[in-house]
C-alpha cells in the first residue's frame, strides 16, 4: 500500500516542510507532497536507508537519530521524520512531530487499522518467541499471516512490524516484550489483537519491575487492547496466571498440563529426543501433537497456539498438524552432534525459568558419556541476581555431570551446585567464552552432551563456536 507524504504527515499529525534552514523552512510544494512511499520503505536505522525511505529519527539512550539525518539525505531517503527541538540543517523533505517513536507507533496503528487483519498477540515471561512461531504455522493453516520476524518485539520493533502489513494479509501474530509498565500496554493498542495470550510469568525483567506481581501487572497490559468479544489465553499451570480474574469485555481461555480445569489440556506427553509429542484436549475432541523442538514447556507453548487458531476458525486437527512445520533459528534449542558430541545450542537468551527448562532438556539427550552446561549470566534480575544464581546453580547440579561457567556470578552458579552435592572437580569456572571454550573442548569426549545457556550479552555462543572450530 502507497501512502503519500501528505497523508503520512496528516496521520502523524505533524508538519510537512522542504529546504533546509529552520528559518528558511517553508510548506512542501505540492509536488513533494504528493509523493508516495510504500511503508516497507520506513525505516529507522540510518545504515539502512535506501533511495525512498522515511527515515524515523528516534533518541535511544546512546544514539540519536537526528546525528544522522546528513547521512540518509545523501542515501536519497524521502523524507526524514524528526522531532520539533531539533534544527533542520540539511535540505530534504521533513514531518516535524512531537515525539519520533510516537509518531512510528501512531503510523502503524493506522496502517494495521486500514488493513484490519485477524491478530494474535503474544507476551509472556519465556518462550514468547517460540510460541509465535508456532501460533504463526497454526494460524497459518488456514490464513495468509504476517509474523514478527525474529524477535523485533518491542515498543519500536512490533510497529516496524506492522508496518509490514499488506492488503493480502489476513492474519498477524506480533510478539510483545516489554522492559517495564506501559509498554505492552502502548503495543497492544496498536495491534488490537483479537486473541492475546501470556505464556507465564517469571523473573526476567524483574530488575526493572520490582517483583513478579509487577511483572504480572506489565505481562497483563497485553488485555488492554483486546477487541471486544475477543479471547485471552492464559496458562493455568502458572501460580500467577491462575490469580488473573475473568473480564466482562473478552472470554478467558486457559491451557494447562497438570490442571484437568483447563480449557484446552495436554495429556500423555513424552519426548522424542528432539522434540515433544502429546494428546491435546478440547471440549470433548482430542488430537496428537508433535512439535519438532523439546523441553515440556514447549508443550503449554503449543497449545496457546493451537488454542489461538482455533478461536481465529482453524480447524483444530489442521492448527495442530501445522506445527509439525516448527523449525529453530539455529540460536533457541538448536540440536546438532560435532565430533561424536551432542550440542545442546539454547544461547540466545536466558532467565531462572528457561535455564531450568533447557536443563531439562539436557537431561532428557541420549547420551553414553557425560552431561556438562556451560552457563553464563542471567542479566535484569536485580538486587537478587545472585540468589537465583545460586538456586540455578543447585538445579544444575541434580542434572549435569560437570558445569563449566564464565561471567560475574560464576561463582554464585558454583557454590549453589556445590552446595546441592555436586563435587568441586566437577565445577569449572572460566575467565571468558573463548575460555570456555578452550576448557570444553579439553574436555568434551564422544558420546557427551553439552547446554549452551547464557543472556545475549554474555556471547555465550562463542563458546559453541570455538569448540567447533578448534576441532
Amino acid at each position: 500500500m502507497k501512502y503519500t507524504l501528505s497523508e503520512i504527515a496528516e496521520i502523524l499529525g505533524g508538519e510537512l516542510y522542504a529546504n533546509a534552514e529552520r528559518q528558511e523552512q517553508s510548506p512542501c510544494p505540492t509536488g513533494m507532497a504528493d509523493v508516495t512511499v510504500d511503508l516497507e520503505a520506513v525505516c529507522i536505522d540510518s545504515r539502512r536507508v535506501k533511495a525512498g525511505s522515511v527515515f524515523f529519527a528516534l533518541a535511544g539512550a546512546r544514539v540519536d537519530g537526528h546525528d544522522f539525518i546528513e547521512d540518509v539525505f545523501k542515501a536519497c531517503a524521502a523524507c526524514a521524520v524528526v522531532n520539533k527541538e531539533y534544527y533542520v540543517c540539511h535540505g530534504g523533505a521533513y514531518i516535524v512531530v512531537e515525539d519520533t517513536l510516537a509518531a512510528l507507533q501512531a503510523l502503524a496503528k493506522a496502517h494495521r487499522d486500514r488493513i484490519d487483519p485477524k491478530v494474535v498477540g503474544i507476551t509472556g515471561s519465556v518462550g514468547k518467541t517460540t510460541t509465535k512461531e508456532l501460533c504463526a504455522l497454526a494460524v497459518g493453516a488456514k490464513y495468509n499471516t504476517l509474523k514478527t520476524a525474529g524477535n523485533y518485539n518491542s515498543v519500536y520493533g512490533m510497529p516496524m512490524t506492522a508496518l509490514l502489513l499488506e492488503p493480502e494479509h489476513e492474519a498477524a501474530v506480533f510478539e510483545m516484550g516489554m522492559n517495564g509498565l506501559g509498554e505492552i500496554s502502548v503495543m497492544s493498542a496498536i495491534g488490537r489483537p483479537d486473541v492475546a495470550m501470556i505464556t507465564n510469568i517469571g523473573v526476567a525483567h524483574i530488575e526493572f519491575l520490582g517483583s513478579r506481581e509487577g511483572i504480572l501487572k506489565a505481562k497483563m497490559e497485553i488485555a488492554e487492547g483486546i477487541k471486544p468479544g475477543g479471547v485471552l489465553i492464559l496458562n493455568l499451570d502458572d501460580e500467577y496466571l491462575r490469580t488473573v480474574p475473568e473480564s466482562d469485555r473478552y472470554r478467558t481461555i486457559w491451557v494447562g498440563i497438570e490442571d484437568e480445569r483447563a480449557d484446552w489440556r495436554a495429556i500423555d506427553i513424552e519426548s522424542t529426543g528432539n522434540g515433544v509429542r502429546f494428546v491435546c484436549l478440547h471440549d470433548g475432541n482430542r488430537c496428537v501433537v508433535e512439535i519438532p523442538v523439546p523441553g515440556m514447556h514447549n508443550v503449554i507453548n503449543g497449545l496457546c497456539a493451537i488454542a489461538a487458531a482455533v478461536e481465529l476458525g482453524v480447524p483444530m486437527e489442521d492448527a495442530a498438524k501445522a506445527l509439525a512445520g516448527f523449525k529453530s533459528d539455529g540460536k533457541r534449542m538448536d540440536i546438532s552432534v560435532v565430533r561424536g558430541v551432542t550440542l545442546v545450542n539454547d544461547a540466545y537468551n536466558a532467565s531462572p525459568e528457561s535455564v531450568r527448562a533447557s536443563l531439562d532438556v539436557l537431561a532428557e539427550q541420549a547420551c553414553k558419556g557425560k552431561r556438562y552446561a556451560v552457563l553464563s549470566d542471567m542479566l535484569e534480575l536485580g538486587v537478587e541476581s545472585g540468589k537465583y544464581h545460586r538456586e540455578v546453580g543447585a538445579y544444575a547440579a541434580g542434572k549435569v555431570d560437570g558445569l563449566i561457567v564464565y561471567g560475574d556470578f560464576a561463582q554464585d552458579y558454583s557454590g549453589g551446585a556445590v552446595d546441592a552435592g555436586m563435587n568441586r572437580l566437577s565445577v569449572y569456572g572460566c575467565d571468558d567464552a573463548e575460555a570456555a571454550g578452550r576448557l570444553l573442548t579439553a574436555i568434551a569426549e564422544d558420546g557427551d552432551a553439552v547446554l549452551f545457556k547464557g543472556s545475549r550479552g554474555m556471547k555465550c555462543e562463542k563458546v559453541l563456536e570455538v569448540f567447533v572450530v578448534s576441532g
